[in-house]
């Protein structure tokens, strides 16, 4: 999970696993911004490690933000999971396409292959890749090289190709 502040706009990326140890909120607090003060959460991708932080015991944790969400990953995990999120954002979900226009000058970038709708998303210089590498030592010097979590490998080694030649600095 990351957070990014913009535009007097709180965006988190992603949530983490939200695991009783998880350090998100107690890191957000230390920052002075509780969960109702989060405007945004762009998903990268529907995997509960990305996810699992937005709710507790079947309620939003963030009770303010609007959830944006690709299109293509909603439509891949809809009918696959009972999910607790969808549930409790379900009137706050945003659902795009990956070249639509997203609050805070965010652009979505496709990276579809670890799951059917993996979004990194950018803003001017910095990137919020989600799970487009898995093993980084191993995958940048062979991008075609896949995690066995990867849903379309094809996808996901030309995500990965794709990134390294667009992000290079």
């Amino acid at each position: 999970a990351y957070l990014y502040e913009t535009d007097s706009k709180q965006i988190l990326f992603d949530s983490g696993n939200g695991v009783e140890d998880s350090q998100l909120l107690p890191l957000l607090e230390a920052r002075g911004i509780t969960p109702q003060d989060v405007d945004f959460i762009f998903i990268t991708h529907l995997h509960g490690d990305h996810i699992g932080g937005m709710v507790n015991e079947g309620k939003a944790v963030f009770t303010n933000a609007k959830v944006y969400l690709n299109k293509d990953e909603h439509a891949g995990w809809n009918n696959a999971h009972d999910m607790d999120m969808m549930k409790a954002y379900a009137d706050r979900i945003v659902l795009f396409d990956a070249d639509d226009k997203l609050p805070c000058s965010i652009k979505a970038v496709k990276a579809y292959g670890h799951t059917p709708g993996h979004t990194m998303y950018r803003i001017d210089d910095v990137v919020f890749a989600g799970d487009i590498m898995h093993g980084t030592a191993l995958q940048l010097a062979n991008p075609e090289s896949c995690a066995r979590f990867d849903q379309n490998q094809d996808q996901a080694a030309q995500a990965r190709k794709d990134a390294l030649t667009s992000f290079k600095a």
